[in-house]
C-alpha cells in the first residue's frame, strides 16, 4: 500500500503505486505519498545514480560505503540490483586487495607493481594509491638493488652477494633475493675453502701454493682474496722464481766426493 511504501521509505515503490493509482487523488494518503516522493526524490536519484556509477567504475569501496549509508528501503530494486553487481566483482576484489596488502606491508615490490600494473577496480582506490606511493618512494633503489644483486650473481662474486643479502631491504621472496640467497648456500662452503686456501698460502709466503689456489679459483676475479692473491704473486713471484732456480741449479751442481 501507498502508506507502507512511505512508512518504509520506499521511492520506487511509492512512484510505481502513485502512477498507477486508479482513484481520486485528493485523498489523504496520496497527498502525504507525493510530498513524500517530492521531499525525497532528489536525494534518492542522486543515491541511485551513485551507485550506478560506482558499480560501473568497479569501485567496490565506494559501492560498499553507498550500500551501507543508503536511507531508503532495503527492498528498493537499486539496493538489490548493486547487490548482484557486487557479487560479480566483490570477490576478485578482496583477493586482489589481501594480496597488494601483503605485499606493501612486505616490501614485496616486484609484486606490488605486477598488482598494480594489473587493476581492474577503480582507479582512485586508497590501496592502490598507497601501492603507487610506495612505487614512487622505493622502486628506484629497488631496481638499482636488484640489479646489483644480479651482477654479482652473475659473476659469481659471493663476497658482493653476501654483503647484498646482509643489506636487503626488501621481501626475501623477490627473485633477486632467492637467486643471490641459493648462490650462498649451494657455493658458500666452496668459496670459504678457497678463501681459506688463499689466506693460509700467503700467511705462510707459499708462492706455489698460493698460485695454485688462485689458479684453482672457481669464482668473480675481481673478489678481493683473489686480487690480494694475484698482487702477492706479482710481488713475491719474481723472487721466489729466481731462489727457485738458484736452488735448482745448487742441486744440479752438488755432489758428493768419492
Amino acid at each position: 500500500s501507498l502508506q507502507a511504501a512511505v512508512a518504509d521509505a520506499h521511492v520506487a515503490l511509492t512512484r510505481q503505486l502513485l502512477a498507477e493509482w486508479p482513484f481520486w487523488e485528493g485523498e489523504a494518503v496520496v497527498q502525504d505519498a507525493r510530498a513524500f516522493e517530492q521531499d525525497r526524490a532528489e536525494d534518492y536519484d542522486r543515491a541511485c545514480a551513485d551507485l550506478r556509477a560506482a558499480l560501473q567504475a568497479r569501485d567496490v569501496r565506494q559501492a560498499r560505503a553507498l550500500r551501507a549509508a543508503w536511507a531508503f528501503s532495503r527492498q528498493d530494486p537499486a539496493l538489490a540490483e548493486s547487490a548482484s553487481g557486487l557479487q560479480d566483482v566483490a570477490g576478485t576484489y578482496d583477493r586482489t586487495c589481501t594480496n597488494l596488502e601483503a605485499a606493501v606491508r612486505e616490501l614485496f615490490l616486484s609484486r606490488v607493481r605486477a598488482v598494480v600494473g594489473a587493476w581492474e577496480f577503480a582507479e582512485q582506490d586508497p590501496l592502490v594509491d598507497q601501492a603507487r606511493a610506495l612505487l614512487e618512494d622505493r622502486e628506484g633503489e629497488f631496481l638499482a638493488a636488484s640489479e646489483a644483486m644480479a651482477a654479482a650473481v652473475g659473476q659469481r662474486s659471493l663476497a658482493r652477494v653476501r654483503g647484498l643479502c646482509e643489506a636487503w631491504a626488501y621481501s626475501r621472496q623477490e627473485p633477486q633475493y632467492q637467486a643471490g640467497a641459493e648462490l650462498c648456500a649451494r657455493e658458500g662452503p666452496t668459496y670459504d675453502a678457497a678463501v681459506a686456501a688463499i689466506q693460509q698460502a700467503t700467511a705462510h709466503r707459499d708462492v706455489a701454493g698460493l698460485r695454485q689456489a688462485a689458479q684453482a679459483w672457481a669464482f668473480d676475479p675481481e673478489d678481493p682474496v683473489a686480487r690480494a692473491a694475484r698482487a702477492f704473486c706479482e710481488d713475491q713471484g719474481p723472487g721466489y722464481d729466481a731462489q727457485a732456480r738458484a736452488l735448482a741449479r745448487a742441486h744440479a751442481d752438488w755432489h758428493v766426493p768419492e
